[in-house]
């Protein structure tokens, strides 16, 4: 198919071989333009600059190419301007403008964003789906296992599997809870000989520590539950079409940390009949923070819901992916603004007060994070008008720098969401 045909005045094709011209009619369409052949010569390189630099005579070129974007193209050679209209589709123009040999590069600053608006968010979707986890191809019996383990919705079998997951995660999570309400920490002699023949009262803080008692029925559920959650990861693990892909998954790798507290435990704690019992050290503090893990696994609650009820948690993240840049940016300024904030209350309160909360620099960055973040805890505050006015410019300052990532947030939200809703919305309609 010819994208490109000369006509004469009559409607039929003519030999482009006399007479010097100074016009061409470029019909795009159905639309005619009539422009000097001396236009389309000052873009070099270019379809139409190409096409005219060999013809003699009048003529007219017929293109069956979209007539609307060609307007704005057209319009460069005459200006040397290149701009588009924000009802032009973004991806449409680009292919217009590879079609007439013109440079994205070209287009003005002002219509970029028009250009781009989505070609930017297609990438990143795109990769996003090349990243996750993709379900396994075939009917083999691993991929058949790794569809009920982790696609909800392939089969009435993985969905009750999944509600049957959801439920071990709320028990252990609930157990964890009340768990706190039983949990018993008291003071005990370090050893027997510290102890022996004196009373508790005499002993000094150096021959004391903390014991923890936990009600042994708490962990008798905490094994059941562990027990369901180890033997899941498993499964998914060794059935998993790329086990590269599986451990670099956020959600698989919170799962591994949501289960590793309970083996750890194992090591750290005296079992008996009725209670465990275990020294509160660092590091039985530090295994059991990682039990908080517990509550992330919350989110795979969203596989059981329809695919669209998903789109808000993807584009969120995507948006938060997008917007990383913009953070970073934010972040450097907000640290600089914490560090002249804290130094300067720092001296302003130290020069009006001899005793003051500002101890030192680092109590005083204490007091600029919370006042930045509008907490406020009421621990640290100025007692002159000097330090107040610092304090008054913390406050404002730390307002700015929070309310400023918002708007770019909900604008790439908008955006992802609207994608991934079209692209849903194609692929339901192709498998019709």
């Amino acid at each position: 198919m010819q994208d490109c045909i000369m006509l004469n005045s009559t409607g039929c094709k003519e030999d482009v071989s006399c007479g010097e011209v100074a016009r061409v009619v470029i019909n795009v369409g159905g639309v005619r333009n009539e422009v000097y052949k001396t236009t389309l010569e000052t873009i070099s390189g270019t379809r139409l600059a190409k096409l005219v630099s060999g013809n003699r005579c009048d003529a007219e070129f017929f293109f069956d190419r979209n007539p609307a974007a060609f307007a704005h193209i057209l319009n460069y050679y005459r200006t040397g301007k290149l701009c588009c209209a924000g009802d032009v589709c973004g991806a449409s123009f680009g292919e217009e403008l590879a079609y007439w040999g013109i440079r994205e590069s070209d287009v003005e600053l002002c219509c970029c964003t028009t250009l781009k608006r989505y070609q930017d968010a297609q990438e990143a979707v795109v990769l996003s789906e090349q990243n996750g986890q993709a379900p396994a191809q075939g009917q083999g019996t691993m991929a058949k296992i790794w569809a009920v383990f982790d696609a909800p919705h392939s089969s009435p079998a993985a969905m009750i599997l999944a509600v049957i997951s959801t439920l071990f995660i709320l028990v252990a999570v609930t157990a964890q809870s009340v768990e706190s309400v039983y949990q018993e920490v008291i003071f005990v002699p370090i050893n027997i000989t510290v102890a022996n023949g004196r009373r508790f009262d005499e002993l000094v803080e150096d021959e004391l520590v903390l014991l923890q008692i936990t009600p042994a029925k708490f962990w008798i559920i905490e094994l059941l539950c562990v027990f369901w959650f180890t033997l899941e990861f498993l499964v998914r693990l060794v059935c998993c079409p790329s086990k590269l892909d599986f451990l670099r998954s956020p959600l698989n790798f919170v799962d591994l940390v949501a289960i590793l507290p309970f083996y750890m435990n194992l090591c750290l704690y005296e079992h008996g009949r009725r209670q465990l019992t275990a020294m509160r050290t660092p590091m039985t503090a530090f295994v059991s923070s990682l039990r908080a893990a517990r509550v992330i696994r919350l989110l795979r609650v969203y596989k059981m819901m329809p695919p669209n009820a998903g789109l808000s948690l993807r584009a969120l993240g995507l948006a938060l992916r997008a917007s990383m840049r913009e953070f970073c940016l934010l972040g450097i300024a907000f640290f600089v603004a914490l560090g002249f904030y804290a130094t300067l209350i720092f001296y302003v309160e130290h020069r009006s007060l001899e005793y003051t909360y500002f101890k030192n620099i680092p109590f005083s960055f204490w007091w600029a994070v919370i006042t930045m973040t509008s907490v406020g805890y009421g621990d640290m505050y100025p007692e002159h008008w000097g330090p107040m006015v610092v304090g008054m410019l913390c406050a404002v300052t730390g307002l700015l720098v929070v309310v400023v990532p918002i708007p770019i947030l909900l604008y790439n939200f908008s955006k992802y969401y609207a994608l991934l809703d079209a692209k849903q919305t194609q692929t339901v309609k192709g498998s019709m």
